[in-house]
């Protein structure tokens, strides 16, 4: 009879836990690594949000600050001014919100920047020396 009651009570608490919203909290830090503290978000919070600030070309940074907490809205904030972005990353699931960039506009930086370097190397692999037709030196 104690243990059904436990199991039950337990059930009650998992189911309970269930229904909250973790996410990771960090408030204006250089790295991800310090953005590692789980916290139990309110009631009221129903997202996960990650921003980011940073200055740098393609995927080399220069400056980055990243702050992730709980919220009750999801900010849409897409900024490109130059070299600097703003942006915010919103999820709704648990711990959901570890990486500090996500498909945004710094992976889309990060592909360009791929691309922009690979493009000039495959045009200089495709010129291959043309052979000449004709008598290849067989007899």
């Amino acid at each position: 009879m104690k243990f059904s009651l436990l199991a039950v009570l337990a059930l009650v608490l998992f189911a309970a836990q269930a229904n909250s919203l973790y996410c990771y909290t960090c408030n204006w830090e250089q790295s991800n690594w310090s953005c590692l503290k789980a916290e139990k978000c309110s009631d009221k919070d129903e997202y996960c949000v990650t921003n980011v600030a940073s200055v740098g070309i393609g995927f080399l940074s220069i400056w980055k600050r990243i702050t992730k907490k709980c919220s009750s809205t999801c900010p849409h904030h897409n900024f490109l001014l130059g070299l600097a972005t703003y942006t915010s990353y919103c999820c709704q699931s648990f711990l959901c919100n570890l990486s500090a960039a996500s498909s945004s506009l710094d992976s889309q930086f990060l592909q360009l920047g791929i691309v922009s370097s690979i493009n000039p190397l495959t045009h200089l692999s495709l010129r291959q020396p043309k052979q000449q037709q004709g008598n290849h030196g067989i007899s």
